[in-house]
């Protein structure tokens, strides 16, 4: 169809919809007589009458008055003096039209008009910013240069909105003066036109931190904060906004840090800024290590700060997500390093804090592990906190180092440890393997069992699949493949996209032939299966690859389980979604519960109809949500890697996986990156599922709105 590509709804067995604008009226509703004014007779119409098209119900009438009123009838009606178009008894809708009007081909008489208007409280706000908005988006690029008195009139307004159009159209102002482009706004002899800013930045920035002062106006908004520090940056008054970063009011002090920042020149120190962290107030601190972190150098004036802040066993989320985004920035500075280093070998650094570190640490970005890191990582390895174990193998698998190579194998033999933290330890040093025990090898293939956790099953299949296999081996995986379950049959596969003979390309068609009807294997290691192959069998294996790339059979497969649904529980689909079998929390959040790596699900329900979800859940690679496309990475090592990327610095990508994992991968050593037409998301889940667990879960995501 014309809009099936990247459009978040099924993709299978979809009809083809020509393209086209379509018209819809409600059922029962009158036709509009003339809709778009071909019958009016504007040469005998009265002013009255053309006023009141304004604010009729026919939009194609209205913007036919708008033109002609631009034309110049508007200012006639609209006299010098703004008062006499209130007098005149207009409804708000036909003065913001006949301000659209006056300002697409303003004049200077124009400009004073609307001005009056913005500052004349006899006009409702709406009005009042429509004429805001008029002048700062004219072409003729009036100017509404602030005077002390007009700013200090600005700072009482009661309406948040009205303050943030005429913050806008300051900062508008003062940059058309910049640029040269500036046609005054006032005639000559106009005492207001007078050009001084003198105060202003600093009246603009402390209304910011009023509104505790001010409970009967409206509390300023993201967007008003925006347009009042844009104004004041763009007023470049940097001597009178650096007082302010002493102001009572702790968002003054970051208004006015982001201001200097942002303006030209150097007009921040780093004593300065420093001084800032010592506050309560979260985003100005955020603010501050946002600054200092865009400053080379500036780094080691917070050192001893983050020390105290780690070293508190009570860390905020807010805090915890500062800390590591300030780390993440400065991982190359030498002073964060060792500072780092000696945290992680403080013994009283609370277990919260170590977990952060490690995770900067894996997160680094960094194509070699620094020395004092590399001295102090292994220590973690014997953490008496198994979550501390495990993320110290994650951060080493982060980093293609043989310095852990023997703690990670003795870890990977220990049967005392978690069973996903012995997978983790083995997939940490699997390229760098010789060959793989049988004791090993046995113990992987035990976690693919059908009873295991989905992650579970998915992380051994991926790091058995990475490992020096033996022939013997590989031929085992082979007989058991079309046992191994939906889930991991698809990671298997990728053992033999190489280096296949007859025997292993029999006894994988042989196992492949023995998989349960409906489940589907991913494209990309059909083919590769199919191009290793010998070619007496080539004939054989195509026949197979062919008939699991058949649509037409998604379609029945679809079908038949959707016509085999039950009636579902909500209830009992949120235990589904949360619970272990399919694990669906593991990737996706439902208000605020869950993982990140899949689309946050808590609205799901208002854009997806139950057959949507149906054919997400089974064919996941079928369409893709935006902002989750799946890459494809593969290295000069020869090692692939697919998932999303979840962060790019100068000389590295993350790649976060489906089981959760993610891996670093230097941008030097890749060869090709490429768009995966394969979902992060495993394939066969659903077989998991019985069909009234499948009906609950479909009920419950349909509840989602």
């Amino acid at each position: 169809g014309w809009f099936r590509i990247g459009c978040p709804t099924s993709q299978i067995a979809k009809p083809d919809i020509a393209g086209a604008i379509y018209r819809i009226r409600r059922a029962g509703a009158k036709p509009v007589d003339d809709p778009r004014g071909m019958k009016l007779d504007f040469s005998s119409m009265s002013v009255e009458e053309f006023f009141s098209l304004l604010e009729g119900d026919r939009p194609a009438v209205t913007e036919l008055c708008i033109a002609k009123l631009a034309g110049g009838f508007a200012r006639n009606f609209f006299p010098d003096n703004s008062d006499a178009a209130g007098r005149r008894g207009l409804s708000d809708t036909a003065l913001i039209n006949l301000i659209w009007a006056m300002s697409r081909n303003a004049t200077h008489r124009d400009l004073r008009v609307l001005r009056s208007v913005v500052f004349n409280a006899s006009f409702s706000d709406n009005v009042r910013i429509a004429a805001a908005t008029g002048i700062a988006d004219s072409h003729r690029k009036g100017t509404i240069y602030p005077t002390p008195a007009l700013v200090e009139a600005f700072s009482q307004l009661k309406s948040a909105a009205l303050r943030r159009a005429i913050a806008r159209l300051i900062g508008r102002s003062i940059e058309w003066s910049a640029s040269g482009k500036v046609s005054s706004l006032f005639g000559q002899g106009d005492s207001s036109a007078t050009q001084t800013d003198n105060g202003t930045a600093q009246i603009l920035l402390r209304r910011l931190g009023r509104d505790h002062e001010l409970p009967e106006q409206e509390p300023t908004d993201r967007q008003t904060e925006h347009a009042i520090i844009l104004a004041a940056i763009r007023l470049s008054d940097s001597v009178g906004t650096l007082p302010l970063l002493a102001d009572p009011s702790p968002i003054v002090r970051r208004a006015a840090l982001i201001t200097l920042d942002q303006m030209e020149g150097d007009n921040l120190s780093r004593e300065a800024v420093v001084s800032l962290l010592d506050t309560d107030d979260e985003p100005l601190r955020t603010a501050a290590l946002d600054v200092i972190s865009r400053h080379e150098g500036w780094a080691s004036g917070t050192l001893s700060l983050l020390s105290d802040w780690l070293h508190d066993g009570h860390l905020s989320p807010e805090r915890t997500s500062m800390i590591r985004g300030f780390l993440r920035t400065q991982t190359g500075d030498e002073s964060v390093q060792k500072l780092m280093a000696d945290l992680l070998l403080d013994q009283k650094l609370p277990q919260a804090s170590r977990l952060l570190l490690l995770e900067v640490v894996a997160e680094s970005g960094l194509s070699k592990l620094p020395a004092n890191w590399e001295l102090q990582l292994p220590a973690n390895f014997a953490s008496s906190y198994p979550a501390v174990r495990h993320q110290a193998v994650r951060t080493a698998s982060a980093f293609d180092s043989t310095a852990f190579d023997d703690e990670l194998l003795i870890l990977a033999d220990d049967d005392q440890q978690a069973v996903e933290l012995r997978i983790d330890a083995l997939a940490a040093s699997a390229d760098r393997r010789a060959e793989v025990s049988n004791t090993e090898f046995e113990f992987l293939l035990s976690q693919m069992a059908e009873d295991a956790a989905p992650l579970q099953k998915l992380g051994a299949a991926r790091t058995i699949v990475r490992l020096p296999l033996s022939e013997n081996q590989r031929l085992r995986i082979a007989e058991q493949l079309g046992m191994s379950g939906p889930l991991t049959v698809g990671v298997l596969l990728q053992e033999f996209s190489s280096d296949l003979n007859t025997e292993l390309t029999l006894a994988v068609l042989k196992s492949l032939g023995a998989l349960p009807e409906g489940v589907r294997l991913p494209k990309p290691e059909l083919l590769a299966f199919l191009e290793s192959t010998p070619e007496p069998l080539r004939a054989s294996v195509q026949k197979f690859v062919s008939s699991q790339l058949d649509e037409r059979s998604n379609k029945t497969v679809l079908e038949k389980r959707e016509s085999a649904l039950l009636a579902g529980n909500a209830e009992r689909g949120r235990e589904v979604f949360f619970g272990k079998a399919t694990a669906c929390a593991s990737c996706h959040t439902v208000a605020g519960q869950g993982g990140r790596v899949g689309p946050d699900l808590t609205k799901i329900g208002a854009i997806r109809k139950q057959r949507d979800l149906l054919e997400a859940i089974m064919f996941p690679s079928a369409s893709f949500a935006r902002g989750y496309k799946t890459w494809t990475i593969v290295t000069d090592g020869g090692r692939v890697h697919s998932g999303l990327i979840t962060r790019e610095t100068t000389d590295s990508l993350m790649l976060r996986k489906s089981d959760l994992s993610e891996v670093r991968i230097s941008r030097g050593s890749i060869e090709e990156l490429r768009e995966a037409t394969t979902s992060v998301m495993p394939e066969g889940l659903y077989h998991r599922l019985t069909n009234q667990d499948l009906s609950d879960l479909l009920e419950y995501l349909s509840s989602l709105k």
